[in-house]
């Protein structure tokens, strides 16, 4: 029987739901015998009740990590999206303003304007004009920025395949149809595609 001490729910309780302890030690912490925690202990399974507890609670955790990753994830992208969004319109607005005066140096008519002032818009307007290639080359980026974030990078169905199986993924091409993604170990019977 029982010595005195805990019950036999608080000692399988403390075994299965609470920190790792063995059999001698929960003995010691309980007042129960050993010999007693030991048939209790096999008599309801307490290691496969502590397995199954402790599987759950793992899964529980992966579940509010991955949760609370893909959040964090969503927002970086979004983010990120934004950010070369913005170094796009700003490059594009001074590209804008380039091109504009250019069009009133072309429209002006020089015989209505001071030379020196003609010649000092030329001499501005050639040092924006230095800046046209860094200009160019910001928009580019960042349209290449933009289409990494929103998952437009793959532009060919070979890279988004390298990509996937990168990830873990089986890829699966059947003649004639798109790419077919499937996680890793999911057999699909050949009649599917007959």
């Amino acid at each position: 029987m029982a010595d005195k001490g805990w019950s036999r729910e608080e000692c399988r309780n403390r075994y299965v739901h609470g920190p790792r302890i063995g059999l001698r030690g929960l003995a010691v912490e309980s007042g129960v015998s050993f010999k007693t925690l030991s048939e209790w202990s096999a008599k309801d399974d307490w290691p496969g009740q502590r397995k199954q507890f402790q599987d759950n609670l793992r899964t529980k955790i992966d579940e509010k990590v991955r949760s609370k990753l893909g959040i964090t994830k969503a927002q970086l992208c979004r983010d990120h999206f934004a950010s070369h969004s913005q170094v796009r319109r700003v490059a594009q607005c001074l590209l804008g303003i380039i091109e504009d005066k250019a069009q009133q140096i072309q429209s002006s008519h020089p015989e209505l304007i001071d030379p020196d002032q003609l010649q000092e818009t030329v001499k501005q307007l050639f040092t924006h004009v230095g800046n046209l290639n860094l200009l160019s080359l910001t928009i580019d980026r960042a349209i290449e920025g933009e289409r990494v974030a929103a998952g437009l990078e793959y532009e060919d169905l070979h890279k988004a395949a390298a990509m996937l199986k990168r990830r873990g993924f089986d890829v699966v091409v059947a003649e004639g149809t798109e790419v077919v993604t499937l996680p890793s170990g999911y057999k699909v019977n050949d009649d599917v595609f007959d």
